[in-house]
């Protein structure tokens, strides 16, 4: 009976330390999840708060009452922040670096933005390799430039580019918000960019320069062409379909709508051309490769391929794209070519919009 009543106090006090070993086990997980909980939520306060920090900057530089380099103190939010502004005119034109410290619950957080500045020299918009008028959502990759470079890129508005293939070889500057946070840029990303206003169109004005008039309203197929002078003006009247081997320099202006029909490549390693219409510009699904500075004020359309969207890559690969509104529907390159930036005389010449009249 002893036996049988000494086991059962075994027993007992056994099963007292495993409930207590569970119930600690329980609390310590339940305090680890808490605290987890309670350090993403303060990370998050602490985001919002430098939002307002960089909201207060901006409000100060467009009102002009904003000094340059300015260090100070804020509370946002009930979080107090050590702020410094510098002058990022030596990394991208027209923009400010705005850095901040705080300590809050215990934690040390830092935070730093670029912003563009107001009232500053706006670049014209084929200094970019892709300029667009609005908001623009793309859900297929975009690879702008390469090798770190050649790839600036402009919106006016807000950026979505969802794809995790995305890169931005240069700088993205936007009026707007840039996402996803994750958007690979290799140079600066510029929320609250300074606007770059599309530069009117005169169809008058190309009509009165030009060599040679083509069309009649109806449509203008070309399959290849060589300019017979340098900077030859091309004036066509109606639509135009595009493609082949191009050679010296030289432009199109269109009064109606552009179809890249077939692959477009330079015969020659100083050939330049431009395409400028207020019309849409399509690329069709056929289409790989494309050259030249191209200019609408109204839809560039990436044609989504039969295959695989995600295979189907088409590249231009000497020029820029600037362009109200861009649909993509695979995979789409632009190698930018900077001679118009470096030398506006040229697009002048070419009769490029914001270089001419």
């Amino acid at each position: 009976m002893r036996r049988s009543r000494g086991s059962a106090l075994v027993f007992v006090l056994v099963m007292i330390v495993a409930i207590t070993t569970v119930l600690v086990a329980t609390v310590e997980l339940a305090t680890r999840v808490r605290g987890a909980q309670a350090s993403l939520e303060n990370e998050r306060s602490v985001g919002h708060s430098f939002d307002g920090v960089v909201d207060w900057v901006k409000s100060r530089d467009t009102a002009g009452s904003l000094s340059v380099p300015t260090v100070t103190t804020m509370t946002v939010g009930k979080i107090k922040w050590d702020v410094t502004v510098n002058d990022n005119g030596a990394s991208i034109a027209n923009s400010l670096r705005v850095d901040g410290s705080t300590v809050t619950k215990g934690g040390a957080y830092s935070a730093w933005r670029v912003i563009g500045r107001k009232g500053g020299v706006v670049r014209r918009l084929f200094d970019y390799a892709l300029a667009l008028g609005s908001d623009s959502t793309v859900t297929n990759p975009l690879t702008l430039g390469s090798g770190g470079s050649n790839g600036d890129a402009y919106v006016d508005g807000d950026v979505v580019w969802m794809d995790s293939a995305t890169i931005v070889n240069g700088n993205l500057e936007a009026t707007g918000t840039i996402s996803p946070a994750s958007l690979s840029v290799t140079g600066s990303k510029v929320e609250g960019a300074e606007q770059s206003s599309f530069p009117p169109v005169n169809g008058t004005d190309y009509l009165n320069s030009a060599d040679q008039v083509l069309g009649s309203g109806g449509k203008t197929d070309i399959v290849g062409w060589t300019f017979s002078q340098n900077y030859e003006l091309i004036y066509i009247d109606g639509d135009l379909t595009i493609q082949g081997g191009f050679s010296g320099t030289g432009t199109f202006y269109v009064t109606g709508e552009v179809e890249v029909q077939g692959d477009m490549l330079y015969l020659t390693a100083d050939s330049r051309l431009a395409i400028i219409t207020t019309q849409k510009i399509k690329i069709e699904r056929n289409v790989t490769t494309l050259v030249g500075y191209i200019y609408t004020q109204g839809l560039l359309d990436v044609q989504d391929p039969k295959q695989d969207p995600k295979q189907d890559l088409v590249t231009l690969t000497s020029g820029g794209a600037v362009a109200l509104t861009l649909i993509s529907g695979r995979p789409f390159s632009i190698i930018h070519d900077p001679t118009v930036k470096n030398d506006p005389s040229v697009g002048y010449n070419l009769k490029l919009p914001g270089y001419w009249p």
